[in-house]
C-alpha cells in the first residue's frame, strides 16, 4: 500500500504536476464555455465572458445514442470490470495492516509467534499474487471494453456528422465559420470520445476505490474516519482557492500576452510593409511594452501557484499528524488496535486521494456534453435546401430559360441589410446576359439564387416555367456549371478534379470514352496546351487548393471541368478579374467557347470581357438601372458609359496595315503563354497578408515534347500521395538532427545572471525538498512502532512523532514556497528576455528569411510564443525539480542501506519492473490518443478540404462522393485504433499488479530475514517505506525526458534566431547617405533568382531607367519579373548580376534604412495595421510620428479625408484587424496617403487598383494620379488604361525588356503592347480617337 500514498503525496507536492492539471480544466473548460465568442483579448471581454451562462449541453446519458447493442455490452462489461477494478486498492489496506500486526508483535524468543509470523508471511504473499492477477485481467477488460466501445461510437459519429455538414444550406455555412467546423470535426469528436471511452472506466473505478475506502475505512475505526474526513474540505477548499487565484491571474497573463503576440502576428504578417515604411524599431518597442505588462501577470501567477502547492503540502502532513495524535488516543482509551488505525488511515487516504486523481477526468465529461450539444444539433437539423432529399420534380428537358419575377432578398446572417428588391429579370435559353455594377449592388447574389444557395425572401425564380423551389436540388445543381472569380480545385491530380464535374458516376463510364470526355472538355476550355507540358500531365497534382497552378491555369481547369457536366446553364463570376491581360485573354476565348448554346449569366468588372453578350444588365443597390447591348448603352451615354469611360484605352496614332501584325502578334503571344507560363510546381513565395507585392514565379522554357507511358503516370500519381509522408519524415529526422546537436546550457543560464542571488536559494530548497518524503517514511515506521506500548509511554511517544510530523509540513511548506516561487520568476524573466531578444533578431532579418517557408508567420509567432516559454525547461527551475529527486533518491536510499542492505537490494531488483509497470501506464493513457489522432489524419484532410469548399462541394453535387470518401479512409484508422486498445490496455493492467507482486516479495522475505533475527520489524518496515519512496522518485525522472527535448529543441530555434547574421539588415548603421537624393530608380544589366528558388532565373539582363519627376509603367504576364524590380529597388533582395541603382548609386552601398526613406510603396492587397486610421496613415511617416495637419494633408491627397471624418470617431476610428473593418477602395486610399506622408522622392505603385471594382478604382486612380505628380513613379499594372499616361511603358517578357516607349508609340508598334490594348479594348472607335 505504502505506494499509494506517497504517490499521491508527491504528485501534489509537485508544483508542476498541481498547475498542469489546473491550466488543463481551465483549458478543457474553455473549449466548451466559449465556442459562440469572439477571439478578444481586453479585459472587459475577461468579464463579460465570466458572466455569460454556460454553453447549453446535452444530457450524459444521450451522449450514447448511437451506441450499437454490441457496443451497449462492450460498455456494461467494461463498467463491472472497472468497479470490481475499484475495490482492489482498499481490500489491500486489510491485507496490509493484517501483516503490519504480525510483524511488530513478533517475538523473537516465542516460536508460537514465529509460526505466526511465518504463516502470516506466506497468506500474506498469497493473497497479493492473487490480487495482482485478479486486478490485472479487470484493469485489462476495463480499458480495453470501454476503448472499443468509445471507439465504434466516435467512427458512427464522425459519419453522421460529416454527412450532416454536407446537406447543409449555404446560409447555415454564413453563419459558422468553416474553420469552426473542421475544428469541431476533429476537436469536438474527439471530446465526445473521451467522455464516452476509457476515461468514464478511470471515473468508476475510482468511484468504487473511493466508496470502498470509506466503508472499510468507517467499520475499522468510525471516530478517526469522522475526524480525517472532515479534514478533506479544508485540503480541498485551499487547492480550489489555488487553482482559482493561479486560473484568474493566468487568464490575465494570457490577455496580456495575446496583445504582445497579436502585434507580433500583425508585423511578421507584413513584414515587407514593416520594412518599406521603416517600422522595426517601432514594432520592437511596441512588443516590449507589452511583454512588461505579460511579465507583472506571470510573477503573480507564479507567487500564487508558489503559495498553493506549498499549503496544500502543509495541509496534507498537517492531517497526518492529527491522524497518528487522535489514532492513539483512540488506541489508549481501547476502542481500537494499531492495526485498526493503520487500516482506517490508508483505506481513507486512499479512497480521498484517488477520488482527486478523478477528478480531471470528470472535466471530459463536461466537454463531452458541451461538445455534444452542438454535434449533434449539427446532426439532427433539417437543412431547408437539401441537396441529399430524393424529392422534388426533375423534367426530362431543359431549354435553359430563367426569370426573376418580383424578386426580394436579404442575407440570413443580415436582416437588415436588403440586397435585391421587386427585382424582375428574363433570361433567354442559349442567350449570354451580362451583369455589371459596383460592389454591393446584387450581382452575385442573382448567380447564388439560381444554384439555390439560397430562397428568395419574396418572389420566385423559375426554370423553364419550373418554380426551382419545386425542382430537386441535386437534378438543378447538375445543369449548372459554375466558374468563380477564386476557383476551388481540390488536392489531387488535374483529371480526377475533372472527374469531379460529371453529372454521372465516373466509375460507369468507360475509361476510353472518359479520356476522350476529358481531353474535350480541357481543349474547350483552352487549358490542353499547357497540360501537356506539365511533367505529368493529366495526373499532375494541382495542390492544396490549386496552389501549384498559377490563376489562369487554375481558371481553366474549372471551365473545363464546369464544361465535363455539359451544363445548359453557365454561371460566369468574375472569373477572369483576378488576372494578368494574357491570362485573361486565353480564359476569355475558353469562356466564349464554353458558353456557345448555353444559357450564361456573366458577372464582370472589367467591361472588356463582356461587350459581345446578348444583353448588358446594369444594376445599383439591387435594382437594374438599365439594360441592354454594349453599343446600345454606351450609345445612352448613362452609367453604363460612366463605367466605360473610366476603363477607356486610348489606340495609337497610325493605324494603317495593323491587321497584318496583329495577326503575327497574336501567334507569338500564344507562342509566349506556353513558353513562359508560370511554373505549376514552383512554390509561390508571397505569404498571405504580406505587403500585397506580388511576386513572381519564375518562367518555364518549352519543354521537349515527351509521350509519357501509363505506367509512368501511375507512378507519378502514387509518389505525390507519399509526398505529404516523405515531408513528415523529413520533419521527423530535422527534429532528430536537432536532438543531436549540442546546446549552450550556459549562454541560456547567463540569460539569467540578475536572477542568480534567488536562484541560489530556490535551488538549496530543493535539496530540503528531496528530504521530506525519505524523513517522512522513518517517522512513518516509527509511528506504527509505538502503537504497540500502552500508557504514557505510548501518549508521549505518539505526540512525540505527531509533532515530527507537523515540524515537516512547516518544512515542506516553506520549501515548496521558496523552490517554486523564485524559481518560478526567475523563469519568467528569462522567458520576457527571450522573445525580446528574438523579435529584435527578426526585425533584423531580410525578406528572403521570411519567404523560407519554415519560417512562416505560424512559426515565428509560436517559437515567440511557445519557445521562449519551453526554454525554462533548461534552466533553475528543472535543474532543481532533478536536485530535488537526487536528493530523494540519495536520503532515501541511505536511510533503507543503512536500516538493511539485503533487503534494499531484493526491493531493488523489482523497482525496474515497477519502473516499465508505471511507464507502460503512461503511455497507455498518454501516447493512445496521439496515435488516434495521428491515424485519422487523412480522412481529416479530406473532411477539411471538403468543408472548407463546401460551395463548391455542393455545386458539383459531389456530397455523397466525399462522404463515401471519409467513411472509407476512417475505416483503416478505426480498426488500428480498436487493435491498439487490445494492445496498450496491457501497459494499463500490468502497473498496478507488478506493484503488488512486488509487495509479496519484500513481505516474504523481510518476515525471512525477521525469523533470522538480522533485522527487527521497525527497521524492516523502514527500509521497505524508504526504498518505495526513492524508487518512485526515480520513476519521476522519466517525466522530465519530454519536457527536457522539448526544452532543447526551443533552445536551439531561438539561439538560431539570436545568431544569425542578415544578408540585409536594415538596423545597420553603414552605407551612404546622398546629401540631396532625387530619386532616379534603374536597373542595369540586372539578372536574379529568388533565394527559395534559386534555380529559376527571374530577371535576365533588364535594363529600365525612369528620370526624376516621370511616370515609368511596367507591363507584361504574371511572372515576367515586374514585381521583382520593385522588391530589388527597396533592397527587399540582393541582384544576383548587374545592378539596380537609385541615383546612379548601387541600392547596396547606401545605408539601407535612408534608401528606403526616400520611397514609399503601395501594393495590391495594403496591409494595415489593428490600429487608428490616423495611426496607420502616421506609419509611413520617420519614425511614425507626425502631426494632425501632416496626416490630414497626406489623407486629402489620398482622397480619403471626406470619408474619414464622416466617420463618428473620424481618424480615430480603428481599422480592424488587416483592415477588415474597411472596403478595398477604403484600404488603398489610407494606404496612399501612409505613401504620402512620407513625401517620398521615389513611388513605387504594384497593382494598386486591380482588386477594385470600377467605381472604387475610379476614386483610387484619381488618388494616385494626384499623388504621383512632381515625383518619380514606378507602376505596375495589368489594367492598361490606368498606364496610358505613363512617359514610358516597358513591356517586359523573360526578364528581359522586349519593348518600350509611350502609350501612342507602342500601339502604333503593332508588337505584343498593341495586342495586349486590343484584348482590353472597349469601343471599337477608341482605335480612331
Amino acid at each position: 500500500m505504502a505506494s499509494a500514498t506517497p504517490a499521491l503525496t508527491a504528485t501534489t507536492a509537485n508544483g508542476g504536476h498541481l498547475e498542469l492539471d489546473v491550466t488543463k480544466l481551465k483549458e478543457d473548460g474553455h473549449v466548451v464555455l466559449t465556442e459562440d465568442e469572439p477571439t478578444t483579448t481586453s479585459k472587459k471581454a475577461g468579464k463579460d465572458k465570466e458572466k455569460k451562462p454556460e454553453t447549453p449541453r446535452v444530457s450524459y446519458l444521450q451522449l450514447y445514442r448511437y451506441a450499437s447493442p454490441f457496443d451497449i455490452l462492450l460498455i456494461i462489461a467494461g463498467t463491472l470490470a472497472a468497479a470490481a477494478h475499484g475495490v482492489g486498492m482498499p481490500l489491500m489496506t486489510i491485507i496490509f495492516a493484517d501483516i503490519l500486526e504480525y510483524y511488530y508483535s513478533y517475538d523473537p524468543n516465542n516460536p508460537v509467534s514465529a509460526d505466526l509470523l511465518r504463516d502470516a508471511a506466506k497468506d500474506t504473499a498469497i493473497w497479493f499474487v492473487i490480487l495482482a492477477a485478479s486486478l490485472f485481467a479487470l484493469a485489462y477488460a476495463q480499458m480495453c471494453f470501454w476503448m472499443w466501445a468509445g471507439e465504434n461510437q466516435a467512427k458512427r459519429i464522425r459519419e453522421l456528422y460529416f454527412k450532416s455538414i454536407l446537406r447543409q444550406n449555404v446560409g447555415w455555412f454564413d453563419a459558422t465559420s468553416t474553420g469552426e467546423l473542421t475544428t469541431r470535426m476533429t476537436a469536438d469528436t474527439g471530446m465526445i470520445q473521451e467522455g464516452i471511452s476509457e476515461k468514464v472506466g478511470m471515473i468508476i473505478q475510482f468511484v468504487t476505490t473511493f466508496i470502498a475506502g470509506f466503508i472499510i475505512a468507517f467499520i475499522k475505526g468510525w471516530r478517526l474516519a469522522l475526524v480525517l474526513t472532515a479534514c478533506f474540505p479544508l485540503l480541498a477548499g485551499a487547492a480550489a482557492l489555488m487553482s482559482i487565484m493561479v486560473a484568474a491571474s493566468s487568464d490575465k497573463g494570457n490577455d496580456a500576452y495575446a496583445s504582445a503576440g497579436g502585434i507580433a502576428q500583425q508585423v511578421l504578417s507584413g513584414m515587407r510593409t514593416v520594412v518599406a515604411f521603416g517600422g522595426e524599431h517601432r514594432a520592437t518597442k511596441r512588443y516590449a511594452a507589452l511583454l512588461k505588462s505579460a511579465e507583472k501577470d506571470a510573477i503573480k501567477k507564479s507567487i500564487y501557484t508558489a503559495l498553493g502547492v506549498g499549503m496544500i503540502n502543509f495541509l496534507i502532513f498537517a492531517v497526518y499528524s492529527m491522524a497518528f495524535w487522535y489514532g492513539g488516543r483512540e488506541i489508549r482509551a481501547g476502542r481500537m488496535n494499531g492495526k485498526e488505525v493503520v487500516n482506517c488511515f490508508f483505506a481513507l487516504i486512499i479512497g480521498a486521494f484517488t477520488l482527486g486523481q478523478g477528478m480531471p477526468h470528470f472535466s471530459a465529461l463536461g466537454n463531452a456534453q458541451g461538445a455534444a450539444y452542438k454535434v449533434f444539433g449539427t446532426i439532427d437539423r433539417v437543412s431547408p435546401i437539401d441537396a441529399s432529399n430524393p424529392g422534388g420534380e426533375k423534367p426530362s428537358e431543359v431549354k435553359g430559360d430563367i426569370e426573376f419575377k418580383d424578386i426580394s432578398f436579404h442575407y440570413p446572417t443580415r436582416e437588415d441589410v436588403p440586397i435585391l428588391s421587386k427585382f424582375n429579370l428574363k433570361v433567354q435559353a442559349g442567350k449570354t446576359v451580362a451583369l455589371v455594377g459596383s460592389s454591393g449592388s446584387g450581382k452575385s447574389t442573382i448567380v447564388k439564387l439560381v444554384e439555390r444557395f439560397y430562397n428568395p425572401v419574396s418572389g420566385t425564380v423559375t426554370l423553364d416555367g419550373h418554380d426551382l423551389k419545386d425542382l430537386n436540388v441535386k437534378w438543378l445543381r447538375q445543369q449548372i456549371g459554375i466558374v468563380s472569380q477564386e476557383p476551388t480545385l481540390f488536392d489531387t491530380t488535374i483529371r480526377r478534379n475533372l472527374v469531379f464535374g460529371l453529372k454521372e458516376d465516373p466509375d460507369t463510364i468507360p475509361k476510353e470514352k472518359l479520356d476522350q470526355m476529358v481531353e474535350d472538355a480541357c481543349k474547350v476550355a483552352n487549358a490542353w496546351g499547357f497540360i501537356q507540358t506539365l511533367p505529368q500531365g493529366l495526373d499532375t497534382s494541382v495542390g492544396e487548393a490549386g496552389s501549384m497552378l498559377s490563376g489562369g491555369q487554375k481558371q481553366r481547369i474549372a471551365i473545363a471541368r464546369a464544361v465535363m457536366r455539359d451544363p445548359r446553364i453557365l454561371l460566369l463570376d468574375e472569373a477572369t478579374s483576378a488576372l494578368d491581360t494574357e491570362s485573361e485573354r486565353l480564359v476569355q476565348a475558353a469562356l466564349e467557347s464554353a458558353s456557345q448554346g448555353r444559357t450564361t449569366i456573366v458577372i464582370a468588372h472589367r467591361l472588356s470581357t463582356i461587350k459581345n453578350a446578348d444583353l448588358i444588365v446594369v444594376m445599383n443597390k439591387g435594382a437594374i438601372v438599365e439594360q441592354g447591348t454594349h453599343d446600345a448603352l454606351v450609345a445612352a451615354r448613362g452609367t453604363y458609359y460612366e463605367l466605360v469611360e473610366a476603363q477607356r484605352l486610348r489606340g495609337g496614332t497610325n493605324h494603317e496595315g495593323n491587321g497584318q501584325e496583329k495577326n503575327t502578334v497574336a501567334i507569338d503571344v500564344a507562342d509566349l503563354e506556353n513558353a513562359v507560363e508560370p511554373v505549376a510546381t514552383a512554390e509561390p513565395v508571397k505569404r498571405i497578408g504580406d505587403a500585397g507585392v506580388t511576386l513572381d514565379i519564375g518562367e518555364k522554357p518549352p519543354a521537349p515534347e515527351r509521350v509519357e507511358s501509363a505506367l509512368e503516370r501511375r507512378q507519378s500519381v502514387v509518389s505525390l500521395r507519399k509526398r505529404k509522408e516523405l515531408e513528415e519524415e523529413l520533419a521527423k529526422k530535422e527534429k532528430e538532427a536537432m536532438l543531436k546537436r549540442n546546446v549552450d546550457k550556459k549562454r541560456i543560464l547567463m540569460m539569467n545572471k540578475p536572477e542568480f542571488p534567488i536562484m541560489f536559494l530556490g535551488v538549496m530548497c530543493s535539496l530540503v525538498n528531496g528530504a521530506v518524503m525519505p524523513v517522512f517514511a522513518l517517522i512513518f515506521s516509527e509511528l506504527i512502532a509505538v502503537f504497540n506500548r500502552t500508557g504514557d509511554e505510548l501518549t508521549r511517544e505518539i505526540n512525540k512523532w505527531a509533532l515530527g510530523f507537523f515540524l515537516l509540513a512547516i518544512a515542506a511548506f516553506i520549501s515548496h514556497v521558496i523552490q517554486i516561487g523564485l524559481l518560478r520568476i526567475a523563469g519568467d524573466k528569462l522567458t520576457t528576455r527571450l522573445r525580446h531578444e528574438s523579435f529584435r533578431a527578426l526585425m533584423r532579418q531580410e525578406i528572403a528569411f521570411f519567404d523560407d517557408e519554415k519560417n512562416s508567420t505560424g512559426a515565428l509567432t509560436a517559437k515567440l510564443a511557445e519557445d521562449a516559454n519551453l526554454v525554462q525547461g533548461l534552466t533553475g527551475q528543472t535543474f532543481a525539480q532533478i536536485l530535488q529527486l537526487i536528493s530523494n533518491f540519495t536520503v532515501g536510499l541511505g536511510i533503507a542501506f543503512s536500516n538493511s542492505w539485503q533487503l534494499t537490494l531484493v526491493v531493488l531488483a523489482c523497482v525496474p519492473l515497477v519502473g516499465i509497470g508505471g511507464y507502460l501506464q503512461l503511455k497507455t493513457l498518454t501516447g493512445f490518443g496521439e496515435k488516434s489522432r495521428e491515424a485519422y489524419k487523412d480522412a481529416n484532410q479530406t473532411a477539411s478540404e471538403a468543408i472548407e469548399s463546401i460551395r463548391t462541394v455542393q455545386t458539383l453535387t459531389k456530397e455523397e462522393k466525399f462522404a463515401s470518401t471519409y467513411a472509407e479512409q476512417i475505416k483503416v484508422p478505426h480498426r488500428m485504433v480498436v487493435k491498439g486498445a487490445f494492445v496498450s490496455s496491457v501497459g494499463f493492467a500490468s502497473a498496478e499488479s507488478v506493484i503488488f507482486l512486488t509487495y509479496a516479495l519484500a513481505f516474504w522475505y523481510g518476515s525471512e530475514l525477521m525469523l533470522k533475527n538480522t533485522y527487527d520489524a521497525k527497521q524492516v518496515m523502514t527500509t521497505m517505506f524508504s526504498i518505495i519512496f526513492a524508487a518512485m522518485a526515480a520513476g519521476q525522472v522519466t517525466n522530465f525526458a519530454p519536457d527536457a527535448a522539448k526544452a532543447k529543441l526551443a533552445a536551439l530555434g531561438i539561439l538560431d534566431i539570436l545568431d544569425r547574421t542578415s544578408r540585409i539588415d536594415a538596423t545597420s548603421t553603414e552605407g551612404e547617405r546622398p546629401a540631396k537624393p532625387q530619386g532616379r530608380p534603374s536597373t542595369i544589366d540586372t539578372h536574379f533568382a529568388y533565394p527559395t528558388r534559386p534555380d529559376i532565373s527571374i530577371l535576365r539582363g533588364l535594363n529600365i531607367a525612369a528620370e526624376v519627376g516621370t511616370t515609368v509603367a511596367l507591363v507584361g504576364h504574371s511572372g515576367c519579373g515586374k514585381s521583382t524590380v520593385l522588391g530589388l529597388l527597396e533592397r527587399w533582395y540582393d541582384v544576383t548580376d548587374g545592378r539596380a541603382e537609385v541615383d546612379q548609386l548601387d541600392v547596396r552601398m547606401w545605408n539601407l534604412k535612408y534608401l528606403r526613406e526616400q520611397m514609399a510603396l503601395v501594393g495590391q492587397e495594403p496591409i494595415l495595421f489593428d490600429v487608428s486610421i490616423r495611426e496607420n496613415i502616421a506609419y509611413g511617416a520617420p519614425e511614425g510620428e507626425a502631426t494632425d495637419e501632416q496626416i490630414e494633408a497626406a489623407a486629402r491627397a489620398a482622397n480619403i479625408h471626406d470619408f474619414v471624418i464622416g466617420l463618428p470617431k473620424g481618424y480615430d476610428t480603428m481599422v480592424g484587424e488587416k483592415g477588415g473593418q474597411l472596403s478595398g477602395g477604403q484600404k488603398q486610399r489610407i494606404a496612399i496617403a501612409r505613401a504620402l506622408i512620407r513625401n517620398p522622392k521615389l513611388l513605387l505603385l504594384d497593382e494598386a487598383t486591380s482588386a477594385l471594382d470600377s467605381e472604387s478604382e475610379k476614386v483610387v486612380q484619381d488618388a494616385l494620379d494626384r499623388a504621383a505628380k512632381g515625383r518619380t513613379t514606378v507602376v505596375i499594372a495589368h489594367r492598361l488604361s490606368t498606364i496610358q499616361n505613363a512617359d514610358r511603358i516597358y513591356v517586359v517578357r523573360g526578364g528581359q525588356v522586349a519593348e518600350m516607349g509611350t502609350h501612342a508609340e507602342l500601339v502604333d508598334l503593332g508588337g505584343a503592347y498593341a495586342e495586349l490594348v486590343n484584348q482590353q479594348m472597349l469601343h471599337k472607335e477608341e482605335t480612331t480617337s
